[in-house]
């Protein structure tokens, strides 16, 4: 007696629905709207991630894609404010840039996000941090 394959067969088109997917998150979509422009559950989506290392580099690529995109459109949206706009212009137009820029730096983290690693080398050889701890001496029996 054969095995049954369990779960669901793979989809014929795959290729074209990832594609569609990294398209949409390259455009700026969010993820949820991604999924719902290439027709493919966040499940699929985040096995495929998981399972294809292929699928999760370009995944990263269109993030990074996006997030310039975010920044552009930061700047844009404020040089798009007229000199002498009535102050709700203004501030609409900051809130909105604060947004985009916001986006910049989740999906752009390489380029637009804050640096919190430090690599501490010597000579291209790592260095390992040594801490001395005061040493608890025994009561004397005198």
């Amino acid at each position: 007696m054969t095995k049954k394959p369990v779960g669901r067969p793979p989809r014929p088109d795959k290729a074209a629905v990832q594609d569609a997917f990294l398209n949409a998150i390259t455009d700026g979509a969010t993820t949820k709207a991604a999924c719902a422009i290439a027709k493919a559950s966040w499940g699929s989506v985040s096995r495929w991630m998981l399972k294809d290392p292929e699928f999760a580099a370009r995944h990263a690529q269109a993030r990074e894609a996006a997030g310039h995109m975010w920044a552009d459109k930061a700047v844009d949206v404020l040089d798009e404010v007229p000199v002498g706009s009535p102050s709700e212009c203004v501030q609409l137009a900051r809130a909105k840039a604060d947004i985009y820029k916001w986006r910049a730096v989740v999906q752009g983290r390489r380029d637009y996000g804050e640096r919190k690693d430090v690599d501490v080398t010597s000579q291209g050889q790592r260095v390992a941090a040594v801490i001395a701890l005061p040493v608890e001496q025994e009561p004397s029996a005198d």
